[in-house]
């Protein structure tokens, strides 16, 4: 990944505020019993992504729409210093998430749901213990 793949585009506390709301509810509505186990995926997914997101915009960057969610999962690396491993774990959920949006349905166990939302839960904080380090200022 390199920097020239993403614009320079500054952030404020307002937005940074707004997406760990957003990755909040997607939490909480990922919960929600009686939903399929897919959408339970998508939801922590969408939480976990927009996670990742917030330390890029925090930045002052923003991604492409091509390439979009492989270019802010990769960015992680280098905002927040999220292990290799879990980067990896969440590129598989990537593709999954992509196979079960776009191919096929019923390839989501509860187990990957259960791994999708922990992981999303585990980012979420190592984001936020991030910002207070590097970024008071937009919290």
């Amino acid at each position: 990944m390199s920097v020239n793949q993403l614009k320079a585009e500054p952030s404020s506390p307002r937005e940074i505020a707004d997406l760990l709301v957003v990755v909040e509810r997607n939490l909480a509505d990922s919960s929600v019993t009686g939903l399929s186990q897919e959408w339970c995926f998508n939801i922590s997914y969408s939480a976990a992504l927009l996670a990742a997101l917030t330390p890029l915009r925090a930045e002052g960057y923003r991604p492409p729409h091509q390439a979009h969610h492989y270019l802010v999962i990769q960015s992680l690396r280098y905002t927040i210093n999220y292990p290799p491993a879990l980067i990896a774990q969440f590129e598989r959920f990537r593709r999954k998430r992509n196979q079960t949006t776009y191919d096929c349905v019923g390839n989501v166990t509860e187990k990957d749901a259960e791994a999708m939302s922990s992981q999303a839960r585990d980012l979420l904080q190592r984001v936020r213990d991030w910002l207070m380090q590097h970024h008071p200022e937009l919290i």
